[in-house]
């Protein structure tokens, strides 16, 4: 693997996942730019689609992972909602 290649997917990897995300989770309507400079400085075009199919990869696992948050979040708050109900009674 080319050095730039691994600086891309460290670059993206330390990228929050949020940066990756919508409002509301899902699809972002533009790719992650944390490797930008990382794809415009590729060798070759080879290299260059490289680097924007691991950057692609990455922000599909990184919204993944955000939506699965997103879903824990929602079920702690309604189970906190409703220790709070039954603490108030």
């Amino acid at each position: 693997m080319r050095i730039k290649t691994l600086m891309v997917l460290g670059l993206l990897l330390s990228t929050p996942a949020f940066v990756a995300c919508g409002p509301g989770g899902g699809q972002a309507a533009s790719p992650s730019t944390a490797a930008d400079e990382v794809i415009l400085g590729a060798d070759d075009e080879e290299e260059r689609q490289g680097l924007k199919q691991a950057r692609d990869d990455i922000d599909a696992e990184m919204i993944k992972e955000a939506a699965q948050k997103d879903v824990e979040i929602e079920k702690l708050r309604k189970e906190n909602e409703a220790l709070r109900a039954r603490l108030a009674k």
